[in-house]
């Protein structure tokens, strides 16, 4: 069992430049500003699929864009 938040974060470190593995080529570190509701909802929801945050925020992102996929026509 891993201790607290932070020491979980440590250990996903590495996995969360390559998971999944599509994601690992052409990767840029990007930094955003997010609302403290959204950082809270999106740590819990961390820890309950123990998908790493950013890995959440990539698959948004992806939903988000492919729904707006034909307005980049």
């Amino acid at each position: 069992m891993l201790p607290k938040r932070l020491d979980k974060s440590r250990y996903f470190r590495s996995m969360d430049m390559c998971m999944p593995v599509w994601y690992c080529m052409g990767m840029k570190r990007t930094a955003l500003f997010l609302k403290e509701d959204q950082r809270k909802k999106l740590l819990a929801l961390s820890d309950k699929t123990g998908a790493p945050v950013a890995e959440l925020i990539r698959r948004a992102i992806d939903k988000y864009l492919l729904e707006r996929a034909k307005e980049f026509k």
